[in-house]
């Protein structure tokens, strides 16, 4: 039986051993970097069969994931690349094969990835923040870093520079990647620096030019924490932190009249005087301190020393005195008008040639005191008018007072007064007068002579006729008539020439040009010339000032190319060679057609605020020539989108196209929008024409204090604050240069800050400071709508509230009266009868639908047992139900209690309805019992 099965399976078995084929391959290496789809490696299967082979990578179980890397060749056993490699992350791969022909065999192989040079350097341990003392030495390691390359062998060799860590080899790609780190190296201060002075003509400082010696003025008696003017000193050390601590304090003669500080958020030095009454002009014109600045950390060569002259200004701080108390004067009557009687004079102490010194001489206003007339500056008094003794007052015994004052010219004022008497002595009259001839031109007075022996007629040019010789060069010629108290006369033929003076101007003619070729080497050019309407006159010439018209603004020349000789000749500088080139009135140096400019846009771009660019057409530049210059004017195309925020950035080419070769030059534009609501409104106290003298400082001063560019749109006058005070308004900008501006709000605090500045801007007239109005014309509808609906639902929402909670009153109200009815009707009596009812007076049977409890003197409408109905009316016919029921009930009557919710409440008025409903219980117990019920809310007028 055994032999017989297996002669059955020998063939069977034979079969099966030559259907299992062999697998050579145990080992491939495939390089990491192999692209997908290229050869891999080839499978090494045999077979004895002779049966063609089949070739498959087992996709699951343990070996799913390897086979994903793979794809083969069912036929031939090719491998190709399915997914890409990386050998940092897997180095060795292990797919399982299955090579069928009669039978299958399957065998794991081992796939080795290559190395490639693939990754490239990455520093360890970053960032790196180094800290190093400044006096290191040179050749001093401050630091080590470290980068590592995954890759294997020699493709991981790294090499380091200063600028990056490179590999040592090329990559995959040809190259040598390279990584960089970014390293921070703070260089520590050390305290090797003292302070030093420095004289500063701008704010802030450049700290360029060291000064020993300081000069500044200060007015004397000013108050306490005044600070001098024009000192330009700054301090500062050169060191960083604490080690740039410094101190500072006064030394000389005058430290402890003044004080000083260094003024926060700056480093400019400031003197105040600390003892006004020590600062006086008449004591002291100048006064001088020294400045010490200390290193506090150093102990060596630690301190440095100015010297700060200050020059005390004067103060109208002194009144005029006069040199007598009073004044005793004489002087003959009907003297002749311009008489000198005497000379009143005063001192004042205050600085000589000033106006603080100058003095002006006044007659105080009095019965006699239009018949004198005083000098204003020499306190010369003379007669103005013809003094009869007998004219005056008895009890004056020919005695006139007169009161003078004298007064300074500072600021302010300061006067004083003395009395004068003048004594008027008798004295006979002549009397003088012209009869024919310029009796409109001239006037003669009498006047007696010095011995009293008679009078002279002195002649005088009428005080309203003003004499010119270049209108009538003849003689004046008049007859004098004189006559005594008798009426005796004498008669004079009078002839008066008028003598030429220099009283004419000279003038120049208009339109005097002088032409000059550039580098020229004549000596006189031309001549300027002048005439003189006076008879002899020799004029001589002077040169003021000259000024240049240089890059199309007109200004002070740099250099002196001409001199202007006395007799008028106009000559070249022989120290300068006139060059057309230098001072030309266009941008471009050349002339004629060389010069034509013209203006294009290369490029235009908005810039937003997160750095993303996009092009824009929305500019055009204009070109117009204005007085041999060329402008380039650049205006908006469209309306600018208050929106977007950034700037637009503009590329502009000027070129001289007409000439040859073409010349050009450009330059970039940033254009930034600012929007409205950051202009500021400054309010100066002085007047429209001051402040814009004063624009250029102003601007200069708030550009100072805010560290921003000031641009300024207007100034306008807006009223008055005092009787003859002008207000003006200036509108401004505050922009930085990333575009971004300033508000009211930030200017003013930075002003309070700023004590040196804002001092600056109060001398200059600044008074306050509010943001800018915005258009009240704009209007936004959406706002307008969004309030209107708010508004009405509002309104609907009142509405709703009012009326559920009225007809939740009014519900409950009836409720509570029907409950009532309903008991009545179970507990009626048989005999019981109803009150008398007598509609609309307060003698009546209670209505049953009321239940109120109302106290008109603070019910406010919101008891819970009220209604909205309740308080319109109390008539006792409202809502009446049939009140002659009770007619019919037969079952006795009980006291029904209202369902007070305020159970704590007290009071001693009775419900009307409590009182009807007792009423019918007690009529069974006392039939006499009253039948009506006085209801204190009704009124008879009712009905």
């Amino acid at each position: 039986m055994t032999l017989v099965w297996l002669l059955i399976l020998a063939p069977i078995l034979v079969g099966y051993v030559r259907g299992a084929p062999t697998i050579n391959t145990l080992e491939v290496e495939v390089r990491e970097d192999t692209p997908v789809g290229d050869f891999a490696f080839q499978i090494d299967a045999t077979d004895t069969s002779g049966v063609p082979l089949k070739y498959a990578f087992i996709t699951t179980g343990v070996y799913g994931d390897a086979a994903s890397y793979f794809s083969v060749d069912e036929n031939t056993g090719r491998v190709a690349l399915a997914r890409l490699l990386d050998r940092e992350s897997t180095r060795v791969i292990r797919p399982q094969i299955e090579v069928t022909s009669d039978g299958p065999t399957r065998k794991a192989i081992l796939v080795i990835l290559g190395d490639a040079n693939d990754n490239k350097p990455a520093f360890q341990n970053g960032p790196f923040n180094v800290e190093v003392p400044e006096n290191t030495a040179v050749g001093t390691s401050l630091f080590f870093v470290n980068a590592t390359d995954s890759d294997f062998n020699a493709a991981g060799i790294v090499t380091y520079s200063i600028s990056s860590a490179r590999e040592a080899n090329l990559n995959v790609n040809g190259i040598r990647a390279s990584s960089t780190a970014e390293v921070d190296i703070t260089v520590l201060d050390i305290n090797d620096n003292k302070p030093l002075f420095y004289a500063c003509d701008s704010d802030p400082c450049d700290f360029t030019t060291v000064a020993h010696t300081f000069s500044c003025s200060v007015e004397e008696q000013s108050s306490r924490g005044v600070p001098v003017a024009g000192l330009n000193m700054a301090v500062r050390d050169l060191d960083d932190g604490q080690n740039a601590v410094t101190n500072i304090h006064l030394e000389g003669p005058g430290k402890d009249v003044f004080s000083v500080i260094i003024l926060p958020q700056s480093s400019f030095v400031q003197i105040s005087i600390n003892r006004p009454l020590e600062v006086d002009y008449e004591e002291n014109t100048t006064m001088t301190v020294q400045v010490v600045a200390t290193d506090p950390s150093i102990t060596g060569d630690c301190c440095s020393t100015a010297t700060v002259t200050i020059k005390i200004n004067d103060t109208n701080d002194n009144a005029p005195t006069f040199q007598k108390e009073t004044y005793s004067l004489e002087v003959k009557e009907h003297s002749a008008v311009g008489t000198i009687i005497a000379t009143i004079t005063a001192r004042d102490d205050d600085e000589q040639g000033t106006d603080n010194s100058r003095m002006r001489f006044e007659i105080v206003p009095s019965e006699f005191s239009q018949n004198f007339t005083i000098d204003e500056f020499k306190g010369i008094l003379e007669n103005n008018g013809p003094l009869d003794r007998e004219a005056l007052d008895p009890l004056a015994n020919g005695v006139i007072k007169l009161n003078v004052s004298v007064h300074d010219m500072g600021v302010p004022s300061k006067s004083a007064y003395v009395t004068v008497l003048i004594n008027v002595e008798v004295n006979n009259r002549i009397s003088f007068d012209i009869t024919e001839g310029s009796l409109a031109t001239f006037a003669v007075t009498a006047v007696q002579e010095a011995d009293g022996t008679g009078y002279i007629g002195n002649i005088a040019l009428d005080q309203d006729i003003e004499l010119d010789y270049e209108q009538q060069k003849g003689p004046y010629i008049f007859s004098v008539v004189a006559s005594d108290t008798d009426g005796k006369k004498d008669v004079a033929r009078v002839e008066v020439h008028v003598k030429d003076v220099n009283d004419e101007r000279p003038q120049f003619p208009s339109g005097q040009t002088v032409e000059v070729k550039e580098n020229t080497n004549e000596t006189v050019v031309g001549k300027v010339e002048g005439n003189d309407l006076d008879g002899n006159h020799m004029l001589m010439y002077e040169l003021l000032s000259s000024k240049c018209r240089c890059e199309s603004v007109m200004g002070p020349c740099q250099q002196d190319w001409f001199n202007l000789l006395p007799s008028g000749d106009v000559t070249v500088n022989p120290e300068i060679v006139i060059d057309y080139e230098e001072c030309d009135q266009a941008t471009d140096r050349d002339a004629g057609n060389n010069k034509d400019i013209t203006f294009s846009i290369l490029n235009m771009e908005f810039v937003s605020t997160d750095n993303t660019a996009s092009e824009e057409t929305l500019f055009q530049v204009n070109t117009a020539a204005v007085e041999n210059a060329y402008v380039g004017t650049i205006r908006a195309q469209g309306t600018l989108d208050s929106e977007r925020k950034g700037k637009y950035v503009i590329t502009v080419e000027a070129k001289n196209g007409r000439a040859e070769p073409e010349l050009k030059n450009s330059t970039v534009i940033e254009i930034y929008t600012i929007d409205s609501s950051f202009r500021v409104e400054l309010y100066f106290s002085p007047a429209v024409d001051q402040i814009n003298e004063n624009i250029d400082q102003i601007r200069s001063t708030l550009a100072s204090a805010t560290k921003a560019t000031v641009h300024i749109l207007r100034t306008i006058s807006v009223g008055q604050v005092q009787r003859a005070t002008a207000l003006t308004l200036l509108e401004a900008y505050f922009v930085y240069l990333n575009g971004t501006a300033m508000q009211s709000e930030a200017v003013e605090k930075v002003l309070q800050e700023d004590l040196y500045n804002a001092n600056k801007l109060s001398n200059l007239g600044l008074t306050g400071i509010v943001s800018g109005v915005t258009d009240p014309t704009v209007t936004d509808p959406v706002r307008f709508i969004l309030l209107g609906l708010i508004g009405g639902l509002l309104i609907v929402l009142i509405v709703m509230i009012t009326s559920l909670v009225c007809t939740q009153r009014n519900y409950k109200r009836k409720l509570k009266a029907s409950k009532a009815l309903q008991s009545d009707a179970m507990v009626a009596t048989e005999n019981q009868k109803p009150s008398a009812i007598v509609p609309g007076s307060n003698q009546m049977k209670a209505n049953p639908v009321l239940n109120l409890i109302i106290d008109t003197t603070t019910d406010l409408g919101f008891d819970e047992e009220d209604s909205c109905t309740d308080k319109v009316s109390v008539n006792s016919l409202d809502y009446n139900i049939d009140l002659n029921m009770t007619e019919k009930d037969t079952a006795p009557m009980m006291v029904i209690e209202e369902e007070n919710e305020e159970e704590n409440e007290y009071h001693l008025y009775v419900e009307p309805l409590d009182f009807a409903l007792a009423s019918r219980g007690e009529k069974r117990r006392a039939p006499d019992a009253p039948k009506s019920f006085v209801n204190p809310i009704l009124d008879t007028t009712d009905l």
